[in-house]
């Protein structure tokens, strides 16, 4: 490797961690956000003007979650048509994919309360290294991490089921589309050397050489989950996430030992 590819692939590590570091920060500032949450609206006191500071958070949240969601559908409109004229669609998928977090933790925090925003706790921290291993780590385990997350989640809302029907089924419905989707989005890529086209534009979706079996076998291990909680209970739910999470440690180990 000469000097000037060395120099190439400096500014190539450089971008990637800068734009890991970017989702670190917006991470943290969303911590910030559930904080004030569990602060203000609730751990409350029972003063008059801490409950009436409660309610106003409330109100806000209930606002903050209909209007991030129009956020994030305008922005995925915006994506489809930026990818369509071959021009770069990073900020529209920021700008979505910050949106859709925001209105999901605000709807989290809405309907259910201190459980959820306990949840979310950990859930924005694990959306950010998500973002990490995306730019420095291996791809492959990125999708496996994206698929238990989904996986993890949906065990989340079955353990506590009925709490929030809308949620809980909305949720589920989305992961089957995520899934539906993102098989075909794997499927096509791994004909065509892991790039998948869109329109006049190409997707890069995975090395040349990249292993398609983990992604399929957490895919698949995800789903026996979801249906087996589904089946059992809230109680066995619980239990799956650690099975979940067990799987996800075991790829972060064999992934590791691939790169050395």
């Amino acid at each position: 490797m000469d000097k000037n590819q060395r120099e190439a692939r400096r500014r190539q590590e450089d971008i990637a961690l800068n734009r890991a570091l970017a989702w670190v920060g917006a991470a943290i500032v969303l911590e910030l956000f559930l904080l004030l949450i569990n602060r203000f609206y609730i751990n409350y006191v029972t003063t008059q003007e801490s409950v009436a500071l409660a309610m106003k958070l409330l109100t806000l949240l209930r606002a903050l979650r209909v209007v991030a969601l129009v956020g994030a559908v305008a922005a995925a409109a915006w994506l489809v048509v930026s990818l369509k004229k071959a021009a770069r669609g990073t900020l529209p998928l920021l700008v979505m994919l910050g949106c859709a977090a925001v209105s999901f933790c605000s709807h989290i925090s809405v309907a259910y309360n201190d459980v959820g925003v306990r949840m979310l706790f950990l859930l924005v921290p694990a959306w950010a290294a998500l973002a990490v291993i995306y730019y420095l780590y291996q791809r492959e385990f990125f999708f496996c991490g994206v698929i238990s997350g989904f996986g993890v989640v949906a065990l989340w809302l079955i353990r506590h089921w009925g709490t929030s029907p809308a949620t809980e089924y909305g949720f589920l419905v989305a992961c089957a589309l995520v899934l539906v989707i993102g098989a075909v989005v794997l499927l096509r890529a791994r004909g065509n050397g892991g790039v998948f086209p869109l329109g006049p534009t190409e997707l890069h979706v995975l090395p040349r050489s990249a292993n398609y079996l983990p992604i399929l076998i957490t895919a698949v291990l995800n789903l026996a989950m979801v249906i087996l909680a589904l089946v059992m209970g809230g109680t066995m739910a619980y239990y799956l996430i650690y099975v979940l999470v067990a799987w996800l440690f075991a790829l972060l180990v064999y992934h590791t030992v691939k790169m050395m």
